[in-house]
């Protein structure tokens, strides 16, 4: 099944074969810059030290680890994919799209994410008003102190409420009892549709990448038919190995991107320690998927896409 996944792109010389199917690769991490809690360079220390060749950040809307992932990848010898993902409504849950080798430093770019930056901030507010109605008080400046940087996200409010004795883990607030998808405290943190998501990451430049398909809501993957809708957005690549998907999805998700000639890419969607245990390192994602990925960059750039 792994090689399915993400065999294609250019040919690899027959030398060169066996030393390419023992690289693994991670193209999909957070660091502390968004909703992760290690910082870049911790994320590259650890890639390297569990074998991993290549990564991507994809921040919620943040491009400061892809300045930062330029020089770091000559430090740890470990091949960096400018990376973003993005949150977007559609019918009534979130789905999220990932962006590659976008223009880091396009024009308008961070425009955009001050834009959303203030999207969120109004469903943050949102949130902790629904949570305060149920008897569990916190301040805006409460989330913020749980953040790094100037980000906020569903996970610093759990942080918050962890911090204020109101429940005993991060895992429990993302539930229906607090702000999980489906939760009685839950409010949409964005505006964009898949559309808009799609076609920004195309202005920057990027390959947009449909992340997680088999977490759309409880019960509710995001359909064949979907994502041939998004792909006549301009949608590109699905991520189908992922440490939130069962055996069954990644399967039926393969073969749904071999119908529509979709990439296929994978990652562990590490948050660093959020969680019970660090995922980075618990999918096994071939470098392969990191080669089609490039190579079809390069297609798009010999077509003039991005210059």
């Amino acid at each position: 099944m792994r090689n399915k996944a993400c065999k294609g792109g250019n040919p690899v010389p027959e030398d060169n074969q066996e030393n390419l199917s023992m690289k693994k690769v991670d193209l999909h991490l957070h660091s502390y810059f968004s909703d992760g809690t290690f910082s870049p360079e911790e994320i590259f220390s650890r890639a390297k030290s569990l074998g991993i060749s290549g990564i991507s950040i994809t921040d919620h809307d943040r491009v400061r680890a892809a300045y930062e992932g330029e020089k770091l990848s000559s430090k740890y010898g470990i091949e960096f994919v400018p990376g973003t993902e993005l949150t977007t409504m559609y019918k009534g849950g979130e789905v999220h799209i990932l962006g590659y080798y976008y223009d880091p430093y396009a024009d308008g770019l961070r425009r955009f994410f001050a834009e959303i930056d203030r999207g969120r901030a109004v469903g943050i507010r949102s949130m902790l008003d629904k949570l305060g109605r149920l008897g569990f008080h916190l301040t805006f400046e409460d989330v913020l102190a749980q953040s790094v940087s100037d980000y906020v996200g569903r996970p610093h409010i759990a942080k918050a409420l962890v911090a204020k004795g109101y429940i005993s883990s991060v895992q429990e607030a993302f539930t229906e009892e607090y702000i999980g998808n489906e939760g009685k405290c839950y409010s949409p943190i964005s505006s964009l549709s898949p559309r808009d998501a799609i076609e920004k990451i195309l202005e920057f430049d990027g390959i947009p990448v449909i992340a997680h398909p088999g977490s759309f809501k409880p019960g509710r993957d995001i359909t064949e038919d979907e994502i041939k809708e998004f792909k006549g957005f301009g949608l590109m690549g699905v991520e189908v190995l992922q440490s939130r998907h069962t055996i069954e999805q990644t399967r039926k998700f393969i073969d749904i991107a071999t119908r529509l000639e979709l990439l296929t890419t994978g990652g562990s969607d590490c948050h660093g320690n959020y969680y019970p245990r660090v995922l980075m390192g618990t999918v096994d994602v071939p470098y392969e998927c990191l080669e089609k990925l490039r190579s079809k960059k390069l297609e798009l750039l010999e077509k003039g896409f991005g210059l």
